[in-house]
């Protein structure tokens, strides 16, 4: 048997359909606003994907309150039944209607009318960008602010897991380096290899920016902290560190994981507590990377510079 060499192989030639999809797709690919029109679609992917979720959040909170109807009416039903009959035994098993377990939204958390700009600019303005984010990620969430305070159990639980993801992409985003201009409120305390501070943020105009908070330092931090403080051209200090949060819901913790919970010891890094809503507790520590002084001139140096 004679056997034809591959390269005298007929070829099976490639239908017309084929051929034209191939030619479109590379022309596509190759075009300078393939890469723009990709990034469109993808934004417009992302944009119906949330509207599904929502949809979906819609849905569960309205499949709720249908539910919590169902067993009302049923209720109802059955002592209609039991007056009509004259059954008053009827009468005995069962009780006075329940309301509705969907309450009002949760109460609002006092916001500034806008975003802070440099959330991480101070604690203050961390706070005030915590209660933004609450304020419109959850309370604008159907399944959360008909089911936080619900008396349905799967209501409720479903309004718990919204708000503990919710915590828990918080922490991540807000652990950030911050640089702070703080002055000292109180004297160190000791604490065997360290030493802790009661530090003030201050705002550009001087002013107080957020709750006091604790600062803990070695004890060679510690004993410049201390040398800065005795000069009388102190005005402040400069100090750049990790902001890390620990955001928890109020309430959620059961009496036994407070027992099991461990007692703070004296080496670890104190946190500052503040309320973000009456849902959500906020506590937060600096890991301390660098502080420095700035001083300020004295007035006899002030008016001989500018003579």
């Amino acid at each position: 048997m004679t056997t034809i060499p591959p390269s005298n192989r007929r070829r099976r030639p490639i239908p017309m359909a084929i051929a034209l999809a191939i030619m479109a797709a590379a022309t596509v690919t190759t075009h300078p606003g393939f890469a723009q029109s990709q990034s469109e679609v993808r934004q417009q992917a992302t944009r119906q994907a949330q509207q599904i979720e929502d949809l979906k959040a819609e849905v569960e909170a309205l499949q709720t309150r249908i539910l919590t109807l169902e067993t009302i009416i049923g209720d109802l039903s059955k002592r209609m039944v039991a007056l009509e009959s004259g059954d008053d035994d009827g009468l005995v098993g069962t009780v006075e209607p329940v309301m509705a377990p969907v309450k009002p939204s949760p109460p609002p958390v006092p916001v500034a009318t806008e975003r802070p700009k440099d959330v991480f600019a101070s604690p203050a303005t961390i706070l005030a960008g915590l209660k933004w984010d609450f304020r419109d990620d959850l309370t604008k969430d159907p399944s959360f602010a008909l089911g936080v305070d619900s008396n349905n159990d799967r209501a409720r639980l479903e309004a718990n897991n919204i708000l503990n993801s919710w915590l828990q992409r918080m922490n991540r985003i807000y652990r950030k380096s911050v640089t702070w201009s703080v002055r000292v409120l109180d004297g160190a305390i000791y604490d065997k290899d360290s030493k802790r501070f009661l530090m003030q943020a201050m705002a550009t105009d001087g002013s107080p920016a957020g709750e006091p908070f604790s600062l803990i330092t070695t004890n060679r931090i510690g004993r410049r902290i201390e040398g800065w403080l005795e000069q009388p051209k102190l005005e402040r200090l400069l100090m750049k560190g990790t902001f890390e949060p620990k955001l928890t819901a109020i309430g959620t913790k059961t009496s036994e994981q407070a027992e099991q919970s461990p007692e703070t010891s004296a080496e670890e890094i104190p946190t500052t507590v503040v309320e973000v809503s009456p849902y959500v507790a906020f506590e937060y520590s600096i890991r301390l990377s660098t502080i420095m002084p700035v001083f300020g001139e004295s007035e006899s140096e002030a008016s001989t510079n500018g003579s």
